[in-house]
């Protein structure tokens, strides 16, 4: 029984040193990546990202029944750095598929750097807005032309024939770099110039500083833990395992052909109970069976739905152990089956809860 307790005991307590060690090496990587948040952002040069703005001039529009298309642009005129954001939308009832055209790059007109599509919107008719958005880079050159645009509707279910519509090409002016502009690239003629490399500033030193001193501490806890983890001794098996392989090592002793029913029943007695008082910390080695009996009938114990089939069990086994009953063979296999099902059907509960404590102590 003291053994017992004092395992239990210290079981509890590696659970403790675990998770407190857990939470320190949790800590300890929480401050490692504040660190290296820190180096990357010191390496990012400051700037300012404009926004594309959003298509609002339409620049071409068809209809047909319940289909329609529109393609809208950002800008009429871009100056030759700027960016052209292009919006093709479509509206079609719910069950019809909607195919935006690929834009092809063009080597005099525009480059396609990117495209997206947005979630449709539902709107008040009843039909879905789709939408797909260009973002176009002028070449130079002083008028640029946007070809025709097909959109494609499709309906897959029945068979219908697809609709398409098509837009009018339309033009954007394109205003070429002012000598001010031209001048700020600072482009050398010269030929065979190479380019001086800047010495290191304080702040890259500083930056390289934290990221090793950040990748250090990494591989310091690293290895903690792995070290912890080698050290750290195998968790005790579950009680019902325990009492599983006693139960059959009592089968294999084979007692009952040698005539030993008493002796059998004390041992099948004893490993039920001691396995009772290792699962839910119950004095069932140290209480009579109506004693024991009499607590499990309290509100709330664990035990309770399994009262009758332990009432039956626990007195059949007095009746062999102290009034010398000598049991038949049947009820000898039946009263044996009643104690491995009672392992079982608790055992299951016991292996859930230790499988979710060991979940919360890895985290």
């Amino acid at each position: 029984m003291g053994i017992r307790k004092e395992h239990s005991l210290f079981s509890r307590v590696g659970i403790s040193r675990r998770i407190f060690s857990c939470m320190r090496g949790r800590w300890l990587l929480l401050a490692v990546s504040a660190l290296m948040a820190f180096a990357l952002i010191s390496c990012q040069k400051k700037a300012v990202v404009a926004k594309p703005s959003t298509p609002a001039m339409l620049k071409a529009e068809v209809a047909h029944d319940e289909f329609a298309m529109r393609v809208l642009a950002s800008a009429e005129e871009l100056a030759l750095d700027d960016q052209l954001e292009l919006s093709v939308e479509a509206e079609a009832p719910e069950t019809w598929n909607c195919l935006f055209p690929d834009l092809e790059p063009s080597p005099e007109n525009f480059l396609v750097l990117d495209s997206r599509d947005e979630t449709p919107q539902l709107l008040d008719s009843g039909k879905l807005r789709h939408r797909r958005l260009y973002r176009l880079e002028p070449l130079p050159g002083e008028r640029h032309e946007i070809p025709p645009l097909t959109v494609r509707f499709a309906r897959a279910q029945d068979g219908t024939e697809p609709v398409e519509l098509e837009s009018e090409a339309f033009s954007i002016t394109v205003e070429s770099l002012s000598e001010d502009a031209w001048e700020k690239l600072d482009i050398d003629d010269q030929q065979g110039m190479e380019p001086v490399k800047a010495p290191l500033s304080r702040r890259t030193l500083w930056t390289i500083a934290i990221a090793a001193v950040a990748v250090v501490c990494l591989l310091w806890l690293a290895l903690r833990r792995r070290r912890e983890k080698l050290l750290e001794p195998p968790p005790p098996p579950p009680a019902y395992q325990t009492a599983l392989q006693a139960f059959q090592r009592l089968l294999d002793e084979k007692l009952l052909d040698k005539g030993e029913f008493k002796l059998f029943h004390i041992k099948l007695s004893d490993i039920l109970r001691h396995y009772l008082e290792a699962r839910f910390q119950l004095p069932a080695t140290e209480q009579t069976t109506e004693e024991f009996l009499q607590d499990l009938s309290t509100p709330g114990s664990p035990l309770q739905e399994h009262r009758q089939q332990l009432r039956e069990f626990l007195r059949h086994c007095d009746m062999v152990k102290f009034a010398e009953h000598i049991p038949q063979d049947d009820e000898i296999q039946r009263m044996a089956e009643v104690c491995r099902q009672l392992i079982l059907s608790t055992g299951k509960e016991e292996e859930t809860i230790t499988a979710k404590e060991g979940e919360h102590a890895a985290l």
